[in-house]
């Protein structure tokens, strides 16, 4: 029986762990190695976990330094033949573990995708398009269709040790990098039909950055161009108008005017020097009209974003 590390970074905690631990502890599949990094929590987190004594749980208290860095903290400790990546205030169905394991393994894959449930004030499936084993060359649509986050996915270690894969220090949104790494270099990629985790949104929680830090998305956007660089048959521009068209779409939420516009000015320009026919791209033909006009404008983006914050 293989060993699956599971990686899981924990700051401010103490309302999650409970239900993500015992998600862990009550799998069906016993040969873990849950590696849970205290990332210098100010609440009651270092105690909950300190008064867990499974075998299979190693905790690790460290300094604060951001999810990203770690992530790699776990990674670089993990010993599992398999890697898993869970947050603190998710969990996982008790079935979870062993059935991506036994997809990873039948097939022969190097990652495995599952579906999920979105968790807030109701729970909604999600579902993925794709069923088959495949690869990157032959399913393009991978890339701007799967969560580009760590969890919902069972990875073979070898992956991130032969290349060398880390979450990015110091940025903020440094998952997208790390995920889309591991899949382009995937020599086989599986999906499990089964919702297995449930990722939880605070009905309340801010999910949309609304400080500097937003401009994080931009390096990060640079840092995917450059991994998807030397494969010539991933269309750069799709992937990159994918990710930002979030951005688009949410900038209005920025109540601060200057911030806002310049932010705003800084999707466009980077948009414009990667590809002055970004417009164009697949993903935004996929669009409904109105809404490909609107995020492909910056005047009106910037128009509504006024009219939203003047109420």
């Amino acid at each position: 029986m293989k060993k699956v590390s599971i990686i899981i970074p924990v700051y401010n905690g103490e309302k999650t762990i409970d239900r993500c631990l015992n998600s862990l502890l009550s799998q069906t599949y016993d040969n873990m190695e849950i590696l849970i990094i205290n990332d210098g929590s100010k609440d009651e987190t270092d105690s909950i976990l300190k008064s867990y004594r499974d075998k299979r749980i190693t905790y690790i208290s460290k300094e604060n330094s951001g999810a990203g860095d770690t992530r790699n903290y776990g990674l670089d400790r993990a010993t599992g033949d398999y890697i898993m990546f869970l947050d603190i205030d998710d969990y996982i169905e008790p079935h979870c573990v062993q059935t991506l394991v036994d997809a990873l393994e039948k097939e022969d894959c190097d990652v495995v995708i599952t579906n999920y449930y979105i968790e807030s004030s109701k729970t909604i499936e999600f579902t993925l398009p794709f069923k088959e084993t495949t690869t990157i060359k032959d399913t393009l649509d991978i890339l701007t269709k799967v969560n580009l986050a760590p969890w919902n996915k069972i990875y073979k270690a070898h992956i991130f040790k032969e290349k060398n894969i880390r979450f990015p220090l110091g940025l903020k949104y440094e998952d997208a990098p790390v995920v889309i790494s591991a899949l382009v270099n995937s020599k086989r990629i599986g999906f499990v039909e089964d919702h297995l985790f449930h990722y939880t949104i605070e009905p309340t929680g801010e999910t949309f950055t609304r400080n500097e830090k937003i401009f994080d998305i931009i390096e990060i956007c640079k840092i995917i161009e450059k991994i998807v660089s030397p494969f010539d048959y991933i269309d750069k521009t799709n992937l990159i108008v994918k990710i930002l068209s979030y951005y688009l779409k949410n900038c209005r939420f920025i109540k601060d005017n200057s911030l806002r516009n310049r932010f705003t000015d800084a999707l466009f320009a980077h948009l414009n020097s990667l590809d002055k026919d970004w417009r164009k791209a697949p993903y935004l033909r996929e669009t409904p009209y109105y809404k490909r006009f609107i995020l492909t404008n910056k005047t009106l983006l910037k128009l509504l974003g006024n009219i939203k914050n003047k109420k």
